[in-house]
């Protein structure tokens, strides 16, 4: 059974996030891009460590399968309290929420979410100005049932802000610097 594009924003309605913007004031988005903003941890995923919000920048075709788009989006967690933000801290906090992220929507869906894949999430240290760690979240898409690999990018921008860059895309592809233009 496929999901339909709209059961992301079906999951946000249904385990109760409580929605606090549809707008960002903070960024430029490009045409047709849209955002959500929640609180963290997501009700979905009760295990997350942190705590704040997060906004969630959509390509227009994020959830079109047939789009150059799909699955390209990018979040920003302001966070609070004393969060662990080193390599081994991010990579909990992704497998924790793309994991419970994915388990959502198939439940959503009536599918058993034994019928998954393991979410793995991989980073290495760019020590970089900008871009502190880039990498590759692996997972089972819940819209297609099949295997997807995100390539990623976490910018931190202060020392409880972060900006995640997630596209199936090359990194070379021309829509990352779409992205970065949003948290610049």
């Amino acid at each position: 059974m496929k999901l339909r594009p709209s059961f992301f924003f079906i999951l946000l309605i249904s385990v109760g996030l409580e929605a606090i913007s549809q707008t960002s004031v903070q960024h430029k988005l490009p045409p047709d891009w849209t955002v959500e903003k929640f609180n963290l941890p997501p009700s979905f995923a009760p295990g997350f460590p942190y705590t704040g919000t997060e906004e969630a920048f959509f390509s227009p075709d994020w959830a079109n399968n047939k789009s150059r788009l799909y699955w390209t989006y990018c979040f920003k967690w302001s966070l609070t309290g004393y969060p662990s933000l080193d390599k081994s801290g991010l990579e909990n906090a992704l497998k924790i929420y793309y994991t419970n992220l994915l388990i959502s929507n198939l439940r959503l869906a009536n599918i058993d979410p034994a019928y998954s894949i393991p979410v793995t999430v991989k980073l290495i240290d760019l020590k970089s100005n900008d871009i502190a760690y880039q990498g590759t979240v692996t997972m089972l898409d819940y819209m297609t049932q099949k295997p997807i690999v995100l390539h990623i990018r976490v910018i931190k921008k202060e020392p409880k802000t972060i900006f995640v860059e997630a596209s199936p895309l090359p990194v070379a592809d021309k829509v990352w610097a779409t992205m970065d233009a949003i948290y610049n």
